[in-house]
Formats: structure tokens, C-alpha cells, sequence
């Protein structure tokens, strides 16, 4: 595993799968979503590991959860986006049951949650992050304006 996202290789394989059930290639793919080519055929032969930005513009892309690229696909479950989002086969959840139809694990759901969680945390240190920038750039504005004042005097 490299890191709490997943293996490089679990998403080279969902990647590869993606783009065969588009019938795309990888420099067709690295093209259309404007990504550097050596940087997705890294990705696609498990050198390395997308950044959670590219994740989630390739999950727009797909129009599947960021999950179905991180987690490991099991051919077996019908439909990989049960718990996200179209309710088929989630009968009830509340915090201390779950109730899965159509093959889904609570094991599954609640590595799906864990992740929700670990990206709702990652955005709140972006935001922070970004938060701070903009403050930083907000005063280098501000001096930049005084120090213009002070030349036009």
C-alpha cells in the first residue's frame, strides 16, 4: 500500500478498466483530460500514484466515485456504485446497523465512509491551507498599495 489512498496497482488496474470500457488509450486519455502522458502511463503501469486533485478529475470523468479508482474492483458485485449514491440494495443504515443487498460488504461500506471522511478532512486542510494564501496575499496587496502611495506622494 502506499499511503492511506490505496496501491499504486489497484489503481493502475481500475484506470486501465475505465479507459477499456471507453475504448480509449492512454495518450488519448492523458490528451482529452490534459495530463502530462508520461505522468498517466506512470500511473497506468503502477510507478506512481495520482495526486487526490487527478483522482478526482478522473472520477468526474468516469462519472464514478473516487472509490471505484482507489478500492479494489470486485467483478463479483454487480454494481460497484451501490453504496454511492443510487441507494439499489442499501435498505437501511443507521450507526450501528447496516443492511447490504446485491453482494456489498459492511466491510466495503465502511471502507467507503472511511474514505469520504479522510477526503472531507483533506479538503479541510486545502481550504485552511488556502485560507492562509489568501490572507498572505491579501497583505502583500495591502503593502503593495501603501509602498504605490508613498511613490506617488
Amino acid at each position: 500500500m502506499s499511503g492511506s489512498l490505496g496501491s499504486k496497482e489497484i489503481m493502475a488496474k481500475n484506470i486501465r478498466r475505465h479507459l477499456d470500457k471507453r475504448g480509449m488509450n492512454v495518450k488519448d486519455f492523458a490528451t482529452e483530460m490534459d495530463f502530462k502522458y508520461s505522468t498517466v502511463l506512470d500511473w497506468v503501469n503502477a510507478k506512481t500514484y495520482p495526486r487526490i486533485d487527478k483522482i478526482e478529475l478522473m472520477a468526474n470523468y468516469f462519472n464514478v466515485e473516487k472509490a471505484d479508482l482507489i478500492e479494489e474492483y470486485d467483478p463479483a458485485i454487480k454494481d460497484q456504485n451501490i453504496i454511492h449514491g443510487d441507494n439499489n440494495g442499501l435498505n437501511s443504515y443507521n450507526n450501528s446497523s447496516v443492511t447490504i443487498n446485491q453482494g456489498t460488504s459492511k466491510e466495503n461500506f465502511d471502507r467507503s465512509h472511511d474514505q469520504q471522511i479522510a477526503d472531507f478532512e483533506l479538503q479541510k486542510e486545502i481550504l485552511s491551507y488556502l485560507d492562509k494564501q489568501t490572507e498572505i496575499l491579501n497583505q502583500l496587496l495591502l503593502n503593495t498599495e501603501k509602498i504605490l502611495d508613498k511613490l506617488d506622494k
